[in-house]
């Protein structure tokens, strides 16, 4: 059986620094793949009382990984 994950209280507290610089970075937008004002009113928005935009952030983050993997 699985357990559920915490991303939403992650990425509010202890991932959020991380998901910024990962998401942010040089390397992420010399790729020209995502649209960095979008990511960052992303990371913002899901800070906000209520707001649980973490899966976005979760898909985002692991294509990101993605991109760094394989598209050397």
């Amino acid at each position: 059986m699985g357990f559920g994950v915490p991303l939403v209280h992650w990425f509010k507290k202890d991932l959020s620094e991380y998901a910024g610089e990962m998401l942010l970075s040089k390397e992420a937008r010399e790729r020209n793949v995502f649209n960095p004002e979008y990511i960052g009113s992303l990371l913002e928005g899901h800070k906000k009382p209520g707001r649980d935009l973490s899966a976005n952030i979760w898909a985002l983050l692991f294509f990101e990984h993605w991109c760094r993997n394989w598209m050397k």
